[in-house]
């Protein structure tokens, strides 16, 4: 199961993300999202080594960058498991549909899924999804898929007021 509340890393360098990690398990928290461009996945693992806390009890998100090509996908998912020093994750995304310089396309997301769906099937994660698609996007996927996306993870809490009419979640399609 994933748990209804979690800590998310964004914005933490490693040793914050370690301090607020190892805080929030000692509260309770049992889960954390951190992903391979936040750069703290090292002190997100820490903490869950150090917590006490057996890691079946701990549901680990992370995410890898959109727009990768098949092989740099893998390797950012292998790299995501040795920062953390574990040997699964229980829910992977595919973090953007496309890359920071808006590099992806329908070619690319398919990639990308194709290496969640590789790392789901090798054991090294419990669950796959996404993270910021529309309809558009997620269509793409289900073009190629073999397994059911999971999550389509979107940004929102109480700092953000109510989605406007450029919200990428697209909420009556995922309905």
């Amino acid at each position: 199961y994933m748990p209804y509340l979690g800590l998310g890393t964004w914005g933490y360098d490693s040793d914050r993300a370690y301090e607020a990690a190892k805080l929030a398990l000692g509260l309770g928290y049992r889960h954390i999202d951190t992903a391979y461009g936040y750069n703290n996945q090292e002190g997100v693992g820490k903490a869950v080594r150090e917590s006490g806390i057996p890691r079946e009890y701990i549901f680990i998100t992370s995410k890898i960058p959109g727009g990768l090509l098949l092989g740099e996908a893998i390797a950012a998912l292998e790299t995501n498991l040795d920062q953390l020093r574990m040997k699964y994750m229980d829910l992977v995304l595919l973090h953007f549909p496309c890359d920071e310089n808006m590099k992806g396309g329908r070619k690319l997301r398919q990639d990308d899924w194709r290496a969640l769906e590789k790392f789901y099937k090798e054991g090294k994660a419990k669950a796959i999804g996404v993270s910021h698609y529309c309809k558009r996007h997620v269509q793409d996927i289900l073009e190629i898929s073999t397994l059911p996306i999971a999550v389509n993870q979107v940004q929102y809490h109480v700092g953000m007021g109510m989605a406007g009419p450029n919200a990428t979640d697209d909420k009556k399609y995922m309905e």
